[in-house]
């Protein structure tokens, strides 16, 4: 039998396939191609090429692609090159994973990605696209009429990716959720990088789910947020959750609080609010709010210390992001 997993994908359970074995049912599975990490294992394109001698691959709808064999080291390149060689033995697919590779395997900030650009006249038809990592990661001239769902979970998001983002035609997009991370782990983004972002969203009408998540400068994001032109009117769901909110950043949030009223949802779980400031959200924000896991900063100084005129607690306080490895 082919491993079935314990997580779904695409409203399916995940079955990794296993060279042997027959195709699992694309009407109930999401299936998985992976050859693992390191160690006795086949090497991709022969693996996948014993992958395209099944019947029934005009039928997979819903495809992960795992590891490609020692991924922190190795270019994804070496699973795309034959995979978009055989775009045409998929013409039902709607629904890809890339890099879908445990912590086990790999660290996502050690995913080595690479260009993937061809992806996307190739399969024409994804309406998800989910990316794991952003090492190396190139997306030029995103052109997909039919994607509804864009996901990048990063560590560490290039300012590459967001203008590439920003540039796409996307015209059927209705959730996009990017996991910016720290500048430790290759976020390089700038206040103007975040502003063409927000600046293209019009360029998405479908839009109603923006996640700008797991973020190390949540609190400056806030701010920018509330002194950024409003978003559009088809955003519903904000999601900024994951990252190192505290006060300052939610009291920039709430002078927007007509602004956020108008959302269905707002999710600022994983932060670092007071339970003064959770009270105070909750009691001048009507939209439904996510304020779970409530994180506690690190503060490398004695609080009994006094700390000098010029000296800012702020420098000596250190908050954590979800995905932060």
């Amino acid at each position: 039998m082919s491993i079935k997993e314990d997580y779904s994908f695409a409203g399916k359970p995940v079955v990794t396939w296993q060279v042997g074995h027959p195709l699992p049912d694309p009407a109930t599975s999401a299936i998985r191609l992976s050859v693992g990490g390191a160690g006795n294992h086949p090497d991709f394109a022969t693996y996948f090429q014993a992958f395209l001698q099944l019947p029934g691959l005009e039928k997979v709808d819903t495809l992960l692609i795992g590891n490609w064999g020692a991924a922190y080291e190795n270019s994804i390149r070496q699973a795309l090159d034959p995979f978009v060689a055989a775009a045409e033995c998929f013409p039902a697919l709607r629904h890809l994973h890339l890099a879908d590779i445990p912590y086990t395997e790999s660290e996502v900030s050690w995913i080595h990605l690479g260009d993937i650009s061809d992806l996307f006249p190739a399969f024409q038809g994804l309406q998800t696209l989910l990316i794991k990592g952003s090492a190396g990661l190139v997306m030029e001239n995103i052109r997909l009429p039919q994607l509804e769902t864009l996901d990048i979970v990063s560590a560490g998001l290039p300012a590459r990716i967001t203008q590439q983002i920003a540039a796409a035609e996307l015209p059927k997009l209705r959730h996009l959720e990017l996991w910016l991370g720290s500048y430790g782990h290759g976020c390089n983004l700038t206040p103007d990088d975040l502003d063409q972002l927000l600046d293209a969203l019009p360029r998405f009408p479908a839009l109603s789910h923006l996640a700008l998540c797991n973020y190390e400068l949540a609190n400056q994001l806030a701010q920018q947020l509330a002194e950024h032109p409003p978003l559009p009117d088809s955003i519903t769901h904000l999601d900024l959750s994951k990252g190192t909110l505290a006060d300052h950043g939610a009291q920039a949030l709430l002078t927007q609080a007509e602004r956020l009223n108008r959302l269905e949802r707002l999710d600022l779980h994983h932060h670092y609010l007071s339970d003064e400031m959770m009270a105070t959200l909750s009691e001048q924000l009507s939209c439904r709010l996510n304020l779970n896991d409530q994180e506690e900063a690190d503060y490398e100084f004695d609080e009994d210390d006094p700390l000098e005129d010029d000296e800012d607690p702020e420098d000596y306080t250190y908050r954590f992001i979800f995905l932060s490895e």
